[in-house]
């Protein structure tokens, strides 16, 4: 049995954003639709989380013990979370013209499209996503190649 190589830290080169494909709910055909999101290891994503949980950790201090937290306070939290993580799109469309991005607009979109939510979602909470290896000495990159 063999030991494994230890992992050399300084080889992983981490992103703060990555492009998610969106991909048609029933097909899984490309739609041309693509969102640029933060990710969980990002400044972006731990000041948002960190915003929204002292805000509600606020609110359940200063309300007394009649304050519950509900299914719904969560989803909405959920919701303003994705949207603070979004940073751009292109590709979008709505009646035939095209969707600028805005805040107010990934709100609404991820509100009336579940499906498309949840894509993004999965997006911004899959770490490996947002991770590459820097090239080793030996790599055939362009840089070292001798073609």
């Amino acid at each position: 049995m063999t030991t494994p190589a230890a992992l050399d830290l300084g080889s992983l080169q981490r992103s703060d954003t990555t492009t998610v494909e969106i991909v048609h709910p029933a097909t899984g055909d490309a739609t041309g639709m693509k969102v640029v999101v933060h990710g969980v290891d990002s400044p972006t994503y731990r000041e948002a989380d960190r915003a929204l949980r002292n805000r509600r950790l606020h609110k359940l201090q200063h309300s007394g013990r009649a304050s519950k937290v509900t299914a719904e306070d969560t989803e909405a939290d959920g919701l303003e979370l994705l949207v603070r993580c979004t940073a751009s799109w292109e590709g979008f469309k709505e009646n035939g013209e095209p969707l600028p991005f805005s805040k107010e607009n990934a709100r609404r979109v991820y509100q009336e499209h579940p499906w498309l939510r949840r894509q993004v979602d999965a997006a911004v909470t899959d770490a490996a996503s947002f991770f590459g290896t820097s090239p080793s000495s030996s790599s055939a990159s362009p840089s070292t190649n001798s073609a």
